[in-house]
């Protein structure tokens, strides 16, 4: 692969020995030659050239190396460049580099190391930008191709080369059919998921059936999903693929993923033992409660009886509310003390009912109230005491509310001379005036 590489230098002996230097070393470097920056502008204008070698001092009255790499910049020529000059200065050195230029490379007594130097460079530099602008080419050519990937049909042919395209719409725009019509799967798409098409082309000649697969590419920033069918075509050799852009699918599927997720993770930090039941009493869901309760992971209780896992039982219990649920289609409740559970429970159950008002599961609470049962029974205890301490103290009480008796001990009747039944409801004011 020969290389033109453009030398300016006012010298006719020094780019006389770099012709001969960089050829010795490298037979690919051509140089072309040019004493004066006006010839130099007009060869850098005509094109054709890989880099450019500019001396900084070009002689009086001429452009100087600076200002050539300068005039090259702005005219949007990004070809490799690199100064070499005489004068060792920092200043030339960091301006040479702030305007754009490759290297910069001091001459020095040995020439033939000097060359070296550059030839090495060349190469360097040269390769790079090759590089990259293969890589820009083949970018602009997938971005091109994908923005045209929404419902297009491409035909493979038995070496893998694509023989054969259709869009769809007539309005896709699309690279012309010459840029990937003829090349190879491997030639034409990004290696991951060229590696991928060929492994399922090989599938579908192998077994006639449909393959598919969906994948991501980045274009423009963005990251944009396609799914791509490979179907046998009919002469048993050629495969059909289909293409379509998927990404406002998979985004809806991410976010139903996370609204799962999110949903998951209230319904298992809800304390109470909480489950999803169909009519049938099979279990559709369940928290990470109930999961702990019955020492089952979550997914193993899906499709299994309720009333078999909470009362080893083979029939609801009795009184049950998500029977009463079922046949009515209105929220009930009722306290459950069953003995395999271990601890009285209220449990409520709640219809689930589909945008046309039919039932399609329950909602299943039950809920520890052994705390609050125990809680009501001090209450009672401490009443009960409080009353017979009340009733049989020796000296009169009454509890008045508003100025109004509510209650009174027998002392206290007997104290007023009043019917235990009358003064009941009777005010301080009245007993007193």
């Amino acid at each position: 692969m020969k290389l033109n590489v453009l030398v300016v230098d006012d010298d006719e002996d020094l780019l006389f020995i770099a012709e001969q230097l960089l050829h010795v070393q490298n037979e690919e470097l051509e140089l072309v030659r040019a004493t004066t920056a006006q010839t130099a502008i007009q060869l850098l204008d005509e094109g054709n050239l890989d880099a450019v070698i500019c001396d900084f001092n070009l002689g009086p009255d001429q452009m100087n190396g600076l200002e050539i790499l300068e005039w090259v910049r702005d005219e949007g020529k990004d070809i490799p460049f690199i100064i070499f000059t005489g004068h060792s200065r920092e200043e030339i050195a960091i301006k040479a580099l702030n305007l754009g230029a490759d290297y910069y490379i001091e001459k020095g007594d040995d020439l033939e190391g000097l060359f070296t130097e550059i030839g090495y460079h060349i190469k360097k530099v040269v390769r790079n930008k090759r590089t990259e602008e293969a890589l820009h080419d083949s970018e602009q050519r997938y971005r091109t191709l994908v923005q045209s990937l929404n419902d297009l049909i491409f035909v493979v042919d038995s070496e893998n080369k694509f023989s054969q395209y259709h869009s769809i719409s007539k309005n896709e725009q699309i690279e012309p059919p010459e840029k990937f019509i003829g090349k190879y799967i491997s030639d034409a798409l990004p290696s991951a998921i060229a590696n991928t098409y060929i492994n399922l082309v090989s599938e579908t000649r192998a077994s006639g059936k449909r393959q598919s697969f969906d994948y991501e590419l980045k274009i423009d920033g963005k990251r944009r999903w396609y799914t791509a069918d490979l179907d046998l075509h009919e002469d048993k050799e050629s495969i059909v693929v289909t293409v379509a852009e998927i990404s406002k699918r998979k985004q809806a599927e991410l976010d139903l993923r996370n609204a799962e997720r999110d949903w998951r993770n209230t319904f298992d930090s809800i304390p109470d033992l909480v489950s999803v039941l169909n009519s049938e009493f099979e279990i559709i869901k369940a928290n990470k409660t109930m999961s702990d309760f019955l020492g089952i992971p979550s997914e193993e209780l899906i499709g299994k009886k309720c009333y078999e896992l909470m009362h080893h039982s083979s029939e609801p219990c009795s009184g049950c509310p998500h029977l009463e649920t079922i046949k009515t289609g209105i929220p009930a409740s009722a306290e459950i003390n069953d003995p395999c559970m271990g601890k009285p429970y209220l449990v409520t159950t709640s219809p689930i009912q589909d945008d046309q008002g039919e039932q399609v599961g329950v909602v299943h609470i039950a809920k520890d109230i052994s705390e609050q049962i125990e809680a009501e029974r001090t209450i009672k205890e401490s009443e009960s005491q409080f009353r017979a301490i009340f009733n049989e103290a020796g000296i009169g009480m009454a509890l008045v509310m508003n100025g109004q008796i509510l209650e009174a001990n027998l002392a206290f009747v007997r104290l007023l001379g009043y019917d235990e039944n009358v003064i009941k409801g009777l005010t301080i004011e009245e007993i007193t005036h």
